[in-house]
């Protein structure tokens, strides 16, 4: 039986219709030997059901040739673009600014900590401006 192969793809399972889950748990394994530190893993279940994503591919007019046309156009990820970006710009201004001034907050106890190590309280030295008597050494 002769068959005919077009192209080759990559599929990947669907784990958010399937429910996969990170359930499953193992041993590290460092330098080929099995450690006592665990990590979770996705243990998928069976569903007969793929993606193909047709956007990233090199022979995607291909795959687009062969699959059914409601199966290759585009799902628009929001209805209304323009509402769901301003959406989470709100978000995101909201926690840049609060990054923002936890930043500036850390900054300034850096700053007062910074000064309370030099000796120096409120920015005045301990030693007025060219007051060198400690420094003073004779040169005979």
């Amino acid at each position: 039986m002769q068959q005919s192969i077009q192209f080759e793809y990559n599929v990947q399972h669907d784990c958010r219709q399937a429910a996969c889950s990170a359930s499953g748990k193992r041993s590290v394994v460092q330098e080929r030997v099995e450690s006592d530190i665990t990590e979770a893993y996705i243990e998928h279940r069976p569903f007969d059901r793929f993606l193909i994503n047709t956007q990233a591919f090199h022979n995607a007019h291909l795959i687009r040739e062969v699959l059914p046309k409601h199966l290759t156009v585009p799902v628009p990820y929001a209805l209304d673009r323009k509402a769901h970006h301003d959406q989470i710009a709100v978000g995101l201004r909201q926690t840049q600014d609060e990054k923002r001034a936890k930043n500036a907050q850390k900054a300034a106890e850096r700053k007062k900590r910074k000064r309370a190590d030099n000796g120096t309280a409120g920015g005045v030295e301990k030693h007025a401006a060219g007051d060198d008597s400690d420094n003073n050494m004779a040169l005979d």
